[in-house]
This record gives structure tokens, C-alpha cells and sequence, in this order.
């Protein structure tokens, strides 16, 4: 669904620009959004099904994040396969 969102400050703002400077048309912009009402989603962390894993570890700005990510997958991988703890 496209919804094109209104702010009428903001519009007064660009034509009044748009009238000093002599443009034409301006583009209009389109949102994306999606109506979740229909959809029975958990409203609670207790209706989420939970499973173990290790707390997070920051990454800081190491530019490195497929090596944390792998490390994880290998840990999770250990532990369903064999219920060992892994840290």
C-alpha cells in the first residue's frame, strides 16, 4: 500500500521556495507501509517460543561482523546437534 505522507508546513515551505526560485512541479515522494492489524502477532516475550544461545558480544566497530555472525552459527550448530554449551 503507498501512502503519501502529508505534512502541510512542510509543503507551504516548498511551494513558497518553489515560487521564489521558479521551479516547476516538485517530485512527490510515496511511502511503503504495511497495516499489521490483521495479523495475530506475539505482544509479549513470553509468546515467543524461546531457545538457548549465548549472550551477545559487542562487535564495536570492528568491521567484522561475518566472523561474529559464523562463530554464532558454529556454536548454535554444536548445540543442536549435540546439546553441548559452547563459549
Amino acid at each position: 500500500m503507498f501512502i503519501q505522507p502529508k505534512n502541510e508546513f512542510f509543503d507551504s515551505v516548498l511551494t513558497s521556495l518553489n515560487k521564489l526560485y521558479k521551479r516547476g512541479d516538485t517530485v512527490v515522494h510515496k511511502t511503503v507501509s504495511m497495516d499489521f492489524s490483521r495479523y495475530d502477532a506475539p505482544k509479549a516475550v513470553d509468546e515467543f517460543t524461546q531457545y538457548w544461545h549465548n549472550p551477545p558480544i559487542s562487535q564495536g566497530n570492528t568491521g567484522k561482523c561475518w566472523c561474529f555472525s559464523t562463530t554464532s552459527f558454529l556454536k548454535s550448530e554444536v548445540y543442536r546437534l549435540t546439546k553441548r554449551r559452547l563459549k
